[in-house]
């Protein structure tokens, strides 16, 4: 998942993109994967000229209210994007 997203965000770089919305990982993913995803996701943002948001979305980590929770409490720097439809 960080190599797709790091050649994706390559790719949105060369575009111009002033936003990158994620539907980032997969809700079957434990705790601890999603932490570790979500720690480096969030070190190598860091280097992006754009902000990139995670979509709160069905059959993605952040679909689970409880799990949103528990990965922002272990990666507090995740930007959300919440999806109330």
């Amino acid at each position: 998942h960080l190599a797709s997203f790091r050649a994706l965000a390559a790719e949105a770089r060369e575009m111009g993109a002033v936003l990158v919305n994620s539907h980032t990982g997969c809700d079957a993913w434990p705790l601890d994967d999603a932490g570790r995803f979500f720690q480096a996701q969030v070190e190598f943002e860091r280097s992006l000229p754009f902000p990139v948001v995670h979509e709160t979305h069905r059959r993605r980590v952040f679909f689970n209210p409880w799990v949103t929770r528990d990965v922002l409490r272990r990666v507090p720097d995740v930007r959300l994007n919440c999806d109330l439809s």
